[in-house]
This record gives C-alpha cells, structure tokens and sequence, in this order.
C-alpha cells in the first residue's frame, strides 16, 4: 500500500476520533452513528468498555476532546451501552453542536468479510504518552481470531489508544474494521517484551441499531430536568437560575 493512500486515509479518520477522560480512565473512541433529529443531533461514540464502565457505573463526568473542541458530559446527559462479555461500549448523547463531526460516518467493512494475515491496518487514538495529539499506528493482520470479526495484529499499542478506530484501506477510502481492544505482552521471559494488539470487532454495535432501530434521544434524567424546569418557568417568572442543558453540559 503506498504512503499517500494511507495519509489521506487518516486525514479522513482524525474527524470522528475524541479523547475519553474520565475520573478513574482514559482511553480513545470514535463517532459511529450520526442521527439529525430536528432542532436535536443524536450521536453515539464507539469505544472500549473498559474505557468508560467506571464513569458509567458510578455515573461520573466524562469529557470528551476532539481536533475541533471540548465538552464535559454530566451523568444526567449522557447514557452507555456495554455489550455483555465484550469490550465494547457506546457512548450516546445529543451533540446540539458541542463538537463539531462530520455528518456522515465512515464506512465499515463487509462483516462477513475475514481479512486475510498480512494485511495492512491502522488505527488511531490519543496515547498518554502524548495526549494532546490523535496519532496514527499502523501493523499487519497477524491472524483472525476464528468466526467472531475480531483480529491480533502485530503493531504498537499504547495505553490511551483503547477504544481507537480500527480500518483497512479500499481504494483511498478507510473502512472500519473494529477498535483497539488491548495488548497482550510476551512475558514468556519473564519481563514485558513486543506482542500482539487485539482488534475488537464493532459488528455486534452496527447490529444493535439495525436491529433495535435505535434513536438516540434524551436521556430520562434529562428529559426529567426539563419538565422541572418548564414547571419552575410557569411557577415563578421571575426566576432565571435554571439555565436547562447548557448548565450540565460544559462546551469549551
């Protein structure tokens, strides 16, 4: 595969990537369901479970950063999804603006397709060792893990990156392939030397909103805050302290 092809391929990627910072994690993940819902956009962020299953059991802030913007999500304004057994997870919530995505997602790879080892992929995400920077790692298929989508691939995988696009080239175009699940050491010597990054499938995401003809929409807890505050509203004109969604998510 030549260099330019994959240099404009991660030009069109680094859009869709953000940074997850919780109080207990941090990882990487991406945009993969885009929904325009009137005055309202419904969004969904693909990323490692483990990313953000402290944050979502705890219900905790999770601040979301991309190359175009920062927001911090409070508990009431955001909901997750896991997949049982998996290290998988979608982050949903109205976006209204606070960071700017492309409006139509990428593409993802035939799900009955299995990619042959030796094939090139990418992938990209936000290391702690360099955080402030959506970088881009690169490797070969090492081998399909057997019927489940999921790949080992022989490449660098650092802490931050969980939760990071996963994708192959076709033509110029990346198509998703899944995310950046873990990394497996060899530790047969007895201290960490190079081993195998473990790519997670994200059919079963791409599934569940066929399936489920899923719409993102306010949360109940959200929905609850605006019925107290359109009551508040009616109750007292006077009052202006209730300032609705804007005071529980924080655009920077």
């Amino acid at each position: 595969m030549k260099n330019h092809e994959w240099t404009e391929a991660v030009a069109k990627v680094l859009p869709f990537v953000v940074k997850i910072e919780t109080p207990d994690s941090y990882g990487s993940g991406f945009l993969i369901v885009y929904q325009p819902q009137g005055k309202h956009t419904g969004v969904a962020i693909a990323t490692a479970a483990h990313v953000v299953k402290h944050a979502s059991d705890w219900r905790e802030m999770i601040r979301l950063t991309s190359n175009h913007g920062q927001v911090i999500l409070k508990p009431d304004y955001y909901e997750v999804v896991n997949f049982e057994d998996q290290d998988l997870a979608l982050l949903e919530f109205l976006n209204d603006g606070l960071l700017a995505f492309p409006s139509i997602c990428l593409p993802w790879c035939n799900k009955n397709e299995v990619l042959p080892a030796g094939s090139p992929v990418g992938w990209c995400g936000f290391p702690n060792i360099a955080d402030n920077y959506c970088c881009f790692f690169g490797g070969m298929i090492s081998a399909a893990c057997a019927g489940s989508g999921d790949y080992l691939v022989d490449g660098v995988v650092i802490n931050g990156v969980s939760g990071g696009p996963a994708f192959v080239l076709r033509g110029n175009e990346p198509h998703l392939i899944g995310l950046v699940s873990a990394y497996f050491p060899n530790e047969a010597t007895g201290k960490p030397s190079p081993g195998l990054g473990f790519i997670a499938s994200i059919s079963p995401m791409l599934h569940f909103f066929a399936k489920e003809n899923k719409v993102i929409a306010e949360t109940k807890r959200t929905a609850m805050a605006r019925r107290t505050a359109a009551s508040m509203k009616r109750k007292s004109s006077k009052s202006k302290e209730y300032s609705g969604i804007g005071s529980d998510i924080v655009n920077k």
